[in-house]
């Protein structure tokens, strides 16, 4: 009897090809287009690296019960999708278990997550990016609680980008710790001048900032303490600056950062729209700076256009594209001058 031997093409395919296939699709797609078609890709799957966001009611409940937890590299959680899901998700599936994460963001963390989420970061050994946004119902107590995790030993030398956002505390009563960690890439929606101030000596190897900056102008601590100078940070992405003028900013913040190459501005203080102010600025202390982007935006229905583009027209500005634009909204008249550095 002859004996006849059929070879389909996806018995042909090797692992390492499906792997390298599944890093063009989402994991929905995968899920949906090879799972259950035989046990051999059932278990590629489960050992592919996994980017997972549980957003939608559907991932949470067919997809994650699917995959090998070892093999997730990324995961979202979201309270504002789906309530109460980050409770949800992790006292079923162990925080612990996720041992090769390197990437995890929690949307609208509220406190009753604490136990589940910021108790257990030190469990992953290779984490290198966190971002938390959070509910309104987190208080001062429980950001010193988070930031000491943060700054603890197990975190300090994997984590490299942190994002907090929807931030409505003030920290600099609440950093306990005095080590530095290596973090690289910041991003806080909105923080105090203050606060900063005491943040960024537990950054020395920051190479990024984004940040919304605001100073009230009857404080105190912050008159009499300075930034150190940042020489590793090479981009800057600042917006609001609200109590900061032009030379407050500068001085406070600009000419720490001597080898900066990237700026990026959106503010709303008029001492900013002065192109010979920027022109010095960037001949004489950021010569670096090759991509240079600024928003003045002015509530104002009496603004000189003409006044606002005269310092930007000398020969030094002939590489920069600049332009007015005007707002007009329900309440109010605005105007917006915009700076930006034209590729040639």
């Amino acid at each position: 009897m002859q004996t006849v031997t059929i070879t389909t093409l996806e018995s042909s395919f090797s692992s390492e090809l499906y792997q390298e296939l599944f890093d063009y699709f989402d994991i929905h797609e995968i899920c949906q287009t090879f799972y259950d078609l035989n046990f051999h890709l059932n278990e590629i799957i489960r050992q592919s690296y996994i980017h997972l966001n549980l957003s939608s009611k559907y991932n949470e409940q067919h997809i994650l019960p699917k995959i090998y937890l070892p093999s997730i590299r990324s995961l979202k959680l979201s309270n504002s999708h789906t309530n109460n899901q980050i409770i949800s998700v992790l006292s079923q599936y162990s925080l612990e278990n996720f041992i090769n994460l390197y990437s995890l963001t929690l949307n609208d963390l509220q406190v009753n997550d604490i136990k589940y989420t910021i108790d257990k970061l030190q469990c992953l050994k290779r984490l290198s990016t966190l971002t938390i946004g959070f509910h309104r119902s987190i208080y001062n107590g429980i950001v010193k609680h988070i930031l000491k995790i943060i700054f603890s030993d197990s975190l300090l030398y994997t984590l490299k980008y942190l994002k907090f956002y929807n931030c409505r505390w003030i920290i600099h009563s609440i950093v306990s710790t005095k080590t530095p960690s290596n973090i690289q890439h910041l991003n806080i929606s909105l923080i105090h001048k203050t606060d900063f101030i005491h943040l960024i000596p537990l950054l020395p190897h920051l190479r990024s900032i984004t940040i919304g900056l605001w100073n009230n102008q009857s404080s105190i601590i912050a008159t009499k303490m300075i930034l150190p100078i940042m020489t590793d940070l090479v981009k800057l992405n600042l917006f609001n600056c609200s109590g900061l003028s032009f030379e407050h900013t500068k001085s406070f913040f600009l000419l720490k950062l001597p080898n900066l190459k990237k700026i990026s501005l959106k503010v709303y203080d008029l001492s900013y729209a002065n192109g010979k102010e920027w022109e010095q600025l960037f001949i004489n202390d950021l010569p670096k700076v090759n991509s240079f982007y600024l928003s003045v935006r002015l509530e104002s229905q009496y603004i000189n256009k003409n006044d606002l583009l005269s310092t930007f027209q000398t020969n030094y500005w002939i590489k920069y594209h600049v332009e007015i634009q005007n707002y007009s909204e329900a309440f109010s008249n605005s105007t917006q001058l915009i700076v930006k550095l034209r590729t040639v």
